[in-house]
């Protein structure tokens, strides 16, 4: 049993690769698009522009793993196109992820914006916050550790 998601992402990749070369599909290996055609959602509707890129498409994360899977394990002909291509998705990632970290995490959007602001308002800032933060730095909380365990003061 395939979670669902997985089930529409194979039946949205069968549909988009009905949409590219002969030759690029006949490089995937057959016993993948029969494990693909098993167990795809019979029931989902693909309707997507083939004139469109990949990246135009609105089409769902599982079917954009898959076909990264299918790029990186049959298209991908040397060892250094595969790297190329792992790099490529690692950069991606990393900038995806540092672009979510600035939209929803409230630490670093507020240190950008305290970095100017008196001292004054910065308290009142941490006051209002909904979780204490420690003003110590993990250096100096290992060694107060290290201190407390050999009892030195």
């Amino acid at each position: 049993m395939v979670v669902n998601s997985y089930a529409i992402g194979f039946k949205e990749t069968l549909h988009y690769l009905k949409g590219i070369r002969q030759e690029d599909v006949d490089k995937i290996s057959p016993e993948f698009i029969e494990f693909m055609n098993e167990n795809a959602d019979k029931d989902y509707v693909c309707n997507f522009d083939y004139t469109k890129s990949l990246s135009e498409l609105d089409v769902k994360d599982a079917t954009r793993a898959i076909i990264s899977f299918i790029c990186l394990k049959f298209w991908c002909e040397s060892q250094e196109e595969k790297e190329e291509f792992v790099r490529a998705l690692t950069e991606h990632e990393a900038d995806y992820k540092n672009e979510l970290e600035k939209k929803y995490n409230y630490y670093s959007s507020s240190k950008e914006q305290t970095i100017d602001e008196p001292e004054e308002k910065q308290e009142e800032n941490q006051q209002t916050c909904l979780i204490k933060q420690d003003k110590q730095s993990w250096i100096s909380k290992l060694f107060a550790k290290i201190r407390n365990f050999f009892k030195i003061k």
